[in-house]
């Protein structure tokens, strides 16, 4: 028996085009589904930024400064995209591309040459010959434990507030207390590796709005906490540890408190005991005999 007006040809036709409506990839159900074509992902961006250059300068300044700080002691070890792509290779070259395609590099200038002109006047960092990587001049510096005894954590900021690398910079600077490093950390934001233990202490840093000022000496760091305590009284304003005898203890090498005992036990195992007198005790009748060891006195 035939149905009027259909087919198995046309059933199954009619089966195939519902599947394909299902299935976004069938070429017969493009024009009707709508395809999701993935953004490329952003380039890397560097963890900190530094305050702005004065209006004054001349682009190939700002380049060269804001490049110099990337590099510098004071946030080359703090900042863990620089620091990685530094250790990637053993020379610690980089591809000048990263370092120009940056979003604070890309508001100052689009072109990798002027990159490259302006760091030829720069002391601290250098550029391959073929012009495509760039490096410190120096080797990376140690890490130095007292930096926490000069470093403030400001927090608890009123809601109109604004905070950032430029304003908490401009403060102090108003006030002739100069910043080796400013770091903004945002609620909410992963806590930077060196801060992770401060985190433990202070509880604010990742949780709220915090603001991370590095000084050049403890005296500065104090003299801060007290402009802060007194410009912004709702502020909590501490300094990252106060101990500066226990964070500047020299590690201890390894194995050598193990050493010293291992030696100290062969040298006593080795020494001859001391002689002691030889008693040798016998029968005797008489009981009002009294035996009495005399020596010299040891000392202990």
């Amino acid at each position: 028996m035939k149905v009027a007006g259909d087919s198995a040809g046309a059933v199954g036709m009619a089966r195939n085009s519902r599947k394909a409506g299902n299935n976004p990839w069938v070429r017969g159900a493009q024009a009707s589904a709508s395809i999701t074509i993935p953004t490329p992902t952003e380039k890397p961006q560097p963890v900190n930024e530094c305050a702005s250059s004065p209006p004054d300068d001349d682009v190939p300044t700002k380049i060269l400064r804001q490049v110099e700080f990337y590099f510098s002691d004071a946030n080359i070890l703090k900042d863990q995209f620089m620091l990685k792509s530094v250790k990637a290779t053993k020379e610690g070259w980089m591809k000048l591309s990263t370092i120009a395609g940056f979003k604070r590099m890309q508001s100052l200038t689009t072109e990798e040459q002027e990159v490259r002109d302006a760091l030829k006047e720069s002391t601290m960092v250098e550029v391959s010959e073929d012009g495509l990587r760039i490096r410190r001049k120096n080797p990376l510096p140690a890490w130095d434990r007292l930096v926490y005894t000069r470093t403030v954590l400001i927090s608890s900021f009123a809601p109109t507030e604004v905070v950032s690398v430029d304003s908490i910079t401009n403060l102090f600077k108003s006030v002739n207390l100069p910043v080796v490093l400013v770091r903004v950390i945002e609620a909410g934001r992963d806590v930077p590796p060196d801060l992770t233990k401060s985190a433990s202490i202070h509880g604010y840093l990742g949780v709220e709005k915090c603001a991370i000022v590095e000084f050049e000496s403890r005296e500065v760091a104090h003299q801060a906490v007290a402009f802060v305590r007194n410009a912004w009284p709702k502020c909590h304003s501490v300094i990252l540890s106060y101990n500066p005898t226990k964070t500047a203890s020299q590690p201890k090498e390894k194995g050598s408190q193990k050493e010293k005992r291992k030696e100290k036990a062969i040298a006593a195992s080795s020494e001859t005991p001391p002689s002691r007198p030889q008693i040798i005790l016998t029968t005797c009748k008489n009981t009002s005999i009294k035996v009495v060891l005399t020596r010299e006195p040891r000392a202990p």
